[in-house]
């Protein structure tokens, strides 16, 4: 054995006879706690955000799928008015909506999936 392994070896013995001599068990244990503790409460803080992002986007896609509705019995209406300018710009607005609402019900479909699978750990 080379001289600097056993300097090495000897150092190293020393600091964790050092470590295990400074550690407290029941000092640790706390400690443990209070990091389980935090972890706790950021798992909590990342649900929270989840659901709050659920909510988000079925608010979103429940407006916009109001809009659609609206926007259809408003093209509806400009045809019997026989106002085809306004009925033309009542569906462009109405393919906007949907797509919007599409858009919408998938990021939803996709946070409460997420919201889901968190609920359960």
């Amino acid at each position: 054995m080379s001289v600097f392994k056993r300097l090495r070896d000897l150092t190293m013995s020393n600091v964790y006879s050092l470590i295990e001599k400074a550690e407290d068990p029941v000092k640790m244990t706390d400690q443990y706690l209070r990091d389980m503790q935090a972890d706790v409460q950021e798992a909590e803080k990342s649900v929270a955000a989840q659901i709050a992002l659920e909510k988000k986007f079925k608010i979103l896609f429940e407006e916009q799928e109001a809009l659609v509705k609206k926007r259809e019995e408003q093209a509806h209406m400009a045809v019997q008015a026989n106002n085809l300018d306004l009925a033309r710009r009542a569906l462009e607005e109405k393919q906007n909506a949907e797509q919007k609402m599409n858009e919408y019900k998938a990021s939803y479909e996709q946070n409460k999936a997420a919201a889901d699978n968190l609920r359960l750990k």
